[in-house]
């Protein structure tokens, strides 16, 4: 029977908030392409000089797990580790302001956010302004 040498085989990924990218590092002893898998996402990375990260770009909000995965070969046994991490929402930050806004004039209603999206701004007749 003939051994084959194990190798250690470790995973850097960073908690993000929504909107940067999420990116994978793996770090081994060996020189190989490893599998990675985050949720629905497959792909491969290659680890040179013990090092090796993929850019997973933009995910939506939530938990995630990270599997890397190396399928072994005639020298290396097969290895899988895996970690987790959180794409975290923005914190939203509204800012509203009126100018001219007395009665019978036309008001000009400024907003402002650190979201870029469609803010629809409701104004009823009591001087109440709902987001």
């Amino acid at each position: 029977t003939v051994s084959k040498n194990i190798f250690p085989v470790s995973i850097k990924v960073e908690n993000v908030t929504y909107g940067r990218n999420v990116t994978i590092e793996v770090h081994s002893d060996i020189d190989a392409t490893f599998n990675v898998t985050v949720g629905n996402i497959k792909t491969t990375v290659t680890v040179k000089d013990g090092f090796g990260a993929v850019d997973l770009g933009k995910l939506a909000g939530g938990d995630y797990t990270v599997t890397v995965s190396f399928a072994g070969n005639e020298t290396f046994q097969e290895i899988t580790n895996s970690t987790n991490f959180t794409v975290s929402p923005v914190e939203t930050q509204i800012v509203v302001s009126v100018e001219n806004g007395a009665i019978a004039q036309n008001a000009v209603v400024t907003v402002t956010s650190n979201v870029n999206g469609k803010y629809h701004i409701f104004i009823d007749f009591v001087n109440q302004i709902t987001l």
